[in-house]
Formats: C-alpha cells, structure tokens, sequence
C-alpha cells in the first residue's frame, strides 16, 4: 500500500486529464503510463530502494513524479535525471510544469537530450545507475539502441523497466536482454489468471510464442521489469 502522500499525489495528477503548459493553456494529457501503472512503479522503487535513477520520455511529467515523490518518501536525497529533447517543442513544458506544480522539480534534474547520445556519453564518463525506466521511442531501432546502450550504464543487479511492453519494438528490446544479456524478468503481475493467459494467448502470434511465454505473465499492466546478472553474460 502507498504512503497516503505519495498516493494524493498520483491522485491529484490523474483526477484531471487535463494539464497546464507552457503557453498557459489546458493540454489533454496522454502518453504516460496509467494511473495503475505509476503506483506498481511506486510499490517496487519503494523495495528497491534505488539511489541513482534515470527515465527519458518526460511527457506530462507522470513517471518522472512517481519515482521523485519514491526517493523522497525512502529518504534518498540523490535527485532523479529525466532525458526529453522534446518538452518544450512538443509537449510545451507540461511535464516540468507538472514537476514544479507538486513541489518536485529541485529533486529532478531534467536534460533536453536525446537517450542515445546521453547514454554514449555517460558510458564513455563510467557514470553508472540503479534504475531505469524507458518510454522514449517507440520504432525498433530507438527502442532497441535504448536497451544495449543502458546495459553498459546500469549497475550490476540493477533494474530496468519498459513501459508499452506490448508494443513489437519493446519486445524486441527486452528480448534482447534477457536472450543476449542474461537479465532476468521479475513477475510484477497483479492481475487474475485468466486475464495473464488471455492476453498471453491474444498477442502470441503478434510478438511470438517466446515472449507470450516467457514476458506477458510477468508484466505488471504494460511494464515489463528486469534486473541485470551481477555477472556479465
């Protein structure tokens, strides 16, 4: 169960799906993880207890919140980086506005960067994390080029989770870590049993018998999560 501050908080974000941005007007809010999902997010960072994490797909500023409003309940004063070279031209600002709304945006460092060339340079810097959450893009190029730069950046016995894990391009991502990488996929399920086999059974054909087997039974909604061997594959 979520800390009651952490849980107004995501309370408060979703009762409107409307937000403010840059140019003070309302914008529709979309493409961040649902209601749901954040407080899965919340539950397991609140196990994990990670010090040096990373998002990149800032959007309204969902995730972003979440894992800040987490670090700060468990006490860990480390700020939390988020990566979007689109806030301001396509999302007008909404999601640092969000930040700043809930009293957060001190706690989060945010970078106009694209994934790929902040993940090269932080590899070539030795600059390691605890987390990562990815919900950047979504082709299979971009998602694929997310998971084996963010191999090299995160720690040993470190934790990364996908969001859209139903989508082809994130299965291709995540396949690769666990078949080439040796990470292994926690189950963060929550949902009845006839729900997992059927959507297990609906999307075999879409993303495989593999991934309908080894993956679908484990997301927890659309989030996929795996932690990396403390050995190298």
């Amino acid at each position: 169960m979520l800390h009651p501050s952490i849980q107004a908080h995501i309370d408060d974000f979703y009762n409107s799906p409307l937000k403010m941005t840059g140019d003070s007007v309302l914008s529709h809010r979309g493409g961040s993880p649902r209601k749901e999902e954040c407080e899965l997010l919340a539950n397991l960072l609140a196990t994990m207890m990670p010090r040096a994490t990373i998002d990149w797909g800032l959007g309204d500023g969902a995730v972003s919140m979440t894992i800040a409003l987490a670090k700060r309940h468990a006490g860990l004063k480390e700020g939390h980086l988020t990566l979007d070279p689109f806030q301001k031209q396509i999302a007008n600002d909404v999601g640092l506005i969000q930040l700043e709304r809930c009293g957060l945006k001190a706690e989060v460092e945010f970078l106009a960067q694209r994934s790929d060339e902040f993940l090269m340079r932080a590899r070539d810097q030795g600059r390691l994390f605890d987390f990562i959450f990815v919900d950047g893009d979504h082709s299979f190029g971009g998602k694929v080029t997310d998971a084996y730069l963010a191999d090299y950046v995160l720690k040993a016995g470190g934790t990364i989770c996908f969001h859209d894990s139903l989508f082809r391009s994130t299965a291709a991502a995540v396949r690769y870590l666990i078949c080439e990488r040796g990470y292994n996929i926690a189950n963060i399920n929550n949902q009845r049993l006839w729900f997992v086999l059927g959507r297990s059974i609906k999307h075999s054909l879409r993303l495989g018998a593999w991934y309908a087997y080894h993956v679908l039974p484990n997301l927890g909604y659309s989030i996929s999560c795996l932690r990396k061997p403390l050995k190298a594959a």
